[in-house]
């Protein structure tokens, strides 16, 4: 079986993804990259078919199918994180069919605590109209709703093994979410480390550490109200009379 693996979006600019509590660009690379190794670890083949930067959306939409259609592909998914503050996992397929394996899916994100809204005909959708082999986009969560305080609990890697388990038709194993700075039950905490950052202007350092760390991240604001406890926490401006060169001053110190 060869597998093609879009993590859905550029890394910005134009035809990036969403912006709300979590960052939809990367997170779709965190769960599509965590799903590339997870699969080749069952023995199923993967080609990585992300497109990084583009001019255009329509570009960037062309050069997704054009490199999944260059190979022979048994299956496309590409990943993608919803917008608009619903909540719940949904899974896109040619004129909405509920194949075995998006049916999976969607009920093995949805066992992560996840409400189940099932399968969506995405007949209308480029990647899904234009790819030659079976496809499917995958909502994973929403980005601006308490689905991604749920999704920072759970962590990308679970998310990654429950997609992985139902292309592979396994079972859900517990991951313990060990590489991407999510703690497990019994810790006391949600996660190990999490970088803050104040206000808008902080976000691009906030970046830059989280990465360096491979923690997440997220507004000090929004992490105050959601309840999330965190054993290290790194805050990123807001000082007095600061400002975004500061910020990043403060960023590299870190990195």
């Amino acid at each position: 079986m060869l597998v093609g693996i879009n993590c859905g979006h550029t890394e910005s600019g134009p035809g990036s993804g969403a912006v709300g509590i979590i960052n939809e660009s990367r997170e779709t690379r965190r769960v599509g990259y965590e799903l590339i190794k997870k699969l080749n670890e069952k023995g199923i083949s993967t080609v990585d078919c992300t497109i990084d930067k583009a001019p255009t959306q329509a570009r960037y939409l062309a050069r997704t199918v054009e490199k999944a259609n260059s190979y022979n592909l048994d299956y496309f998914i590409s990943i993608h994180f919803n917008s608009g503050g619903g909540k719940g996992v949904e899974v896109y397929t040619d004129d909405g069919e509920k194949t075995e394996k998006a049916v999976r899916v969607c009920d093995n994100i949805a066992s992560l605590g996840f409400i189940n809204r099932g399968i969506k005909n995405g007949s209308g959708l480029y990647v899904i109209r234009r790819t030659k082999a079976k496809a499917m986009l995958i909502e994973v969560c929403f980005v601006d709703s308490s689905d991604a305080y749920l999704y920072l609990k759970v962590g990308s890697e679970k998310i990654a093994e429950a997609i992985a388990n139902a292309i592979a038709n396994e079972p859900i194993k517990d991951t313990g979410n060990v590489d991407n700075g999510i703690k497990g039950e019994g810790s006391g905490y949600d996660m190990k480390k999490i970088v803050l950052y104040k206000g808008d202007i902080d976000s691009l350092p906030a970046v830059i550490v989280s990465q360096k760390y491979k923690c997440p991240m997220m507004k000090e604001k929004d992490f105050e109200e959601s309840g999330l406890r965190a054993d290290e926490i790194i805050v990123l401006g807001g000082k007095p009379d600061s400002n975004r060169y500061e910020t990043l001053k403060e960023a590299a110190k870190l990195v």
